[in-house]
């Protein structure tokens, strides 16, 4: 998904308003596609993926890469999001989204770290890039009047592009 950005953020750059939303939109969508394909795989295999890699000695982080992965899905559509605002002129919105969401992850994982529990620093990681997300939904919205929705309907051109792309990287 990371070289979905950065594959189309030169094509936004020559861009007007008008295609900078339909990248934009189509590479949220293409990612939330990826992310919602992968979730099954990484759910059944993730544990043993993790033994083939690095062997006996990381048994039982695939509950660990299972949370994180959530949060990664949400980082990836945020990063979208704001490359779309910072194209627009607006770059602070960038600071203030992953600032907040970086001070919830401290402040959570800093009052929770007492707490027994195995897995309390990775739901802070989770909660503040959620926590980005949801203000680069609302920073967009408000200031690029990009309403959500129109991240969330699959286009088939949406499925054409991801088939191509494939296809592509297959017949290398």
């Amino acid at each position: 998904i990371g070289g979905l950005i950065n594959v189309l953020v030169p094509k936004i750059s020559r861009s007007d308003f008008k295609k900078i939303v339909i990248v934009g939109s189509m590479s949220v969508r293409v990612s939330i596609l990826i992310v919602l394909a992968a979730l099954p795989f990484l759910w059944i295999f993730s544990e043993y993926v993790i033994t083939l890699l690095y062997g006996d000695t990381f048994i039982g982080i695939g509950d660990t890469i299972k949370i994180l992965f959530f949060g990664v899905g949400f980082l990836y559509i945020t990063n979208i999001m704001l490359v779309m605002l910072t194209y627009f002129g607006k770059p602070k919105y960038k600071i203030y989204a992953r600032f907040t969401g970086l001070m919830l992850s401290l402040s959570t994982l800093y009052s929770l770290h007492f707490v027994e529990y195995t897995h309390i620093s990775e739901y802070s990681i989770v909660a503040g890039y959620l926590m980005a997300l949801l203000l680069s939904i609302y920073f967009v919205n408000r200031h690029l009047d990009i309403n959500f929705r129109d991240f969330l309907i699959i286009k088939y051109s949406d499925i054409i592009f991801i088939y191509a792309l494939l296809r592509r990287k297959l017949s290398n």
